[in-house]
C-alpha cells in the first residue's frame, strides 16, 4: 500500500495531461474530481482507501541535519493525519482532524 501513495499522486497528475481526444482533435477536459475517481479505480479496485490507516517514517536528511525522519500517521476512517518532527530537543506536531488543524510542541497546543 505504501509503494502506491506516491505513484497514485504522480498518476493523478500525469492521467490530466493524457485525456481523450475531442471531435475537434483538443484534448477532452477532465474535472480534477474525474481524474482523481479514474485514478481510484485503476490503483484501488478493492476500495480500501477510504478505511486506510497508515503510519510511516520518512528519512529527511539535511546537511545541517542527516537523521532527520517524520513520522506520518493517516487515518482515513477518522478523518486524522499528523506529522511529527523534531527540531533539536523539540518535538513539533501538527495535524488535522476532521475540518480542523492543530500544532503542538512538545505534546503543548500553540
Amino acid at each position: 500500500m505504501m509503494r502506491l501513495i506516491p505513484t497514485l499522486f504522480a498518476l493523478v497528475f500525469l492521467s490530466a495531461c493524457t485525456g481523450s481526444e475531442s471531435s475537434e482533435g483538443q484534448p477532452a477536459a477532465l474535472s480534477a474530481g474525474d481524474v482523481l475517481q479514474r485514478s481510484l479505480q485503476f490503483h484501488d479496485p478493492q476500495d480500501k482507501w477510504p478505511g486506510a490507516a497508515l503510519h510511516f517514517v520518512i528519512d529527511e536528511p539535511r546537511i545541517e541535519n542527516p537523521e532527520r525522519q517524520s513520522e506520518v500517521f493517516l487515518n482515513n476512517a477518522k478523518k486524522t493525519f499528523s506529522i511529527n518532527r523534531r527540531y533539536g530537543q523539540t518535538l513539533i506536531t501538527r495535524g488535522i482532524v476532521g475540518d480542523s488543524c492543530y500544532s503542538m510542541a512538545d505534546s503543548v497546543l500553540v
